[in-house]
């Protein structure tokens, strides 16, 4: 294993792509790295990072609050305020989805935000074909959503009692969620 940066500061969230190493830190700092360990650019957030996206064309990077958009060169291109923390992020298909401690979800694309209130608490988030998996959360129970990337709802599936926290994986046939048991759905919804 080879060292290719010295941040100084605990690395919080990393994404990487064919040419580009992105790391966010606890202290805001966003380093992008070449594949070599140069640094192409830096950006001070201010803030604790909490999860970095790179797409071909741009980086993605949400803070508590505020999501921001990069081209792939460094430059700020918008960024976006909001009352409630963000607990999750994905980009699928050109789209930024967020999930936030309150339980909504805004998708984001260059023209427009859809925005959407799932439950008391989103967990997880995960894609596939083109199909958007949230596991939310609220006093009585846990639930899986499907929604396409417009935020229309496909199906929504319970999970049982109230949990503390979930964890999401899928495939493009089946979506596995752990809580305190392991829950097997194809992408149709059924157990």
């Amino acid at each position: 294993m080879e060292l290719l940066f010295d941040t100084g500061f605990w690395v919080k969230t990393l994404s990487i792509s064919s040419d580009l190493i992105l790391a966010g830190l606890g202290n805001g700092e966003i380093y992008a790295l070449s594949h070599h360990g140069n640094l192409l650019w830096d950006w001070n957030m201010e803030k604790e990072i909490k999860i970095v996206e790179i797409t071909s064309y741009s980086v993605t990077v949400a803070c508590k609050n505020t999501l921001s958009l990069f081209s792939s060169d460094g430059e700020l291109i918008w960024e976006r305020r909001f009352k409630n923390s963000v607990s999750s992020m994905l980009v699928i298909s050109g789209k930024i989805v967020l999930g936030f401690n309150d339980g909504s979800i805004c998708i984001f694309n260059e023209e427009a935000e859809v925005a959407l209130k799932l439950a008391r608490h989103v967990d997880e988030l995960a894609a596939t074909s083109e199909k958007l998996i949230a596991v939310t959360r609220n006093f009585i129970g846990a639930k899986v959503h499907m929604l396409d990337l417009d935020g229309n709802v496909v199906w929504i599936r319970n999970i049982g009692k109230s949990i503390g926290s979930a964890l999401l994986s899928a495939s493009l046939t089946n979506i596995a969620v752990g809580t305190q048991n392991v829950y097997l759905l194809s992408t149709g919804g059924r157990f």
